[in-house]
């Protein structure tokens, strides 16, 4: 007796059907393991001996990377870390980067940028006692616009320039600032934008 070709039909479509989930499924498997999980390190802060709370990132032109910290600026060059302070040891707190590739970085009372030494490593340079005055309070946000860096604090807006320092004393508290198409926004929290 002669198995029918419908059944016939339904072995095969069973057959192929199972090969086909299993191909697909092994398929899946093999390129798990090369692409669709993203490639992420956590890091403890024992990895990097300094606080644990870190607010800001960036990258420099030649790949290291600046984590803004409670204990000043982390460096990390893929291996090592390095913690570089600010002049009065204090956090920093927002990090930028201009279109020279100079990161910016401000905490506490304190602006300034970080430049390679004579022997490539980063190194903190102090720009307070150019402003003229020292209370400025904690910088939370740098923001660059063209060759403007503006500063800002909770009781100030500092730019500079090629010109210098220019600043501006909020009515309250400024809160929040940001750039859209090259103009700076900033909320004063009793009298808006």
């Amino acid at each position: 007796m002669q198995p029918s070709s419908k059944i016939l039909n339904i072995i095969f479509s069973a057959f192929t059907f199972t090969f086909f989930i299993f191909g697909v499924n092994q398929n899946l498997k093999a390129s798990r393991k090369e692409t669709g999980f993203p490639l992420i390190t956590n890091y403890k802060t024992g990895n990097y001996n300094a606080h644990p709370q870190n607010w800001g990132i960036i990258q420099d032109d030649r790949g290291l990377m600046y984590f803004a910290n409670g204990d000043g600026v982390l460096v990390y060059d893929g291996k090592t870390w390095e913690l570089i302070e600010l002049k009065n040891k204090e956090a920093t707190r927002a990090l930028a980067k201009d279109a020279d590739g100079i990161i910016y970085t401000a905490g506490s009372n304190e602006i300034g940028y970080l430049q390679p030494n004579k022997y490539g490593k980063p190194e903190y340079i102090s720009l307070i006692d150019s402003l003229g005055f020292k209370d400025i309070g904690v910088v939370r946000s740098i923001i660059i616009i063209d060759k403007n860096i503006y500063f800002r604090s909770s009781e100030y807006l500092i730019r500079l320039n090629q010109n210098g320092f220019r600043y501006w004393k909020a009515k309250s508290t400024y809160s929040i600032s940001f750039s859209y198409d090259k103009d700076l926004f900033i909320q004063d929290e009793e009298h808006g934008l």
